[in-house]
């Protein structure tokens, strides 16, 4: 990938993923889009990296969704 131009990373990499974003952000108007991104980026991770993330990974990331709540909370 370092060899990959910034366009062509753009244009492969992310816009497919960010157009699903707005998209689903246009359809569902959340009160809170940022945790609305999250959450649908999460989702997408555990779809398509599900069985490559290690259990330490796997762990790792249930606590920090567990830390997001609780500042959320404050």
């Amino acid at each position: 990938m370092n060899k990959m131009k910034k366009k062509e990373y753009i244009e492969k990499i992310l816009k497919p993923i960010l157009d699903d974003i707005m998209l689903m952000l246009s359809l569902e108007k959340p009160e809170e889009p940022a945790q609305y991104m999250i959450n649908y980026l999460q989702s997408k991770i555990g779809n398509v990296y599900g069985d490559v993330l290690s259990t330490n990974e796997k762990n790792e990331l249930n606590f920090l969704k567990e830390e997001i709540k609780k500042y959320k909370n404050m």
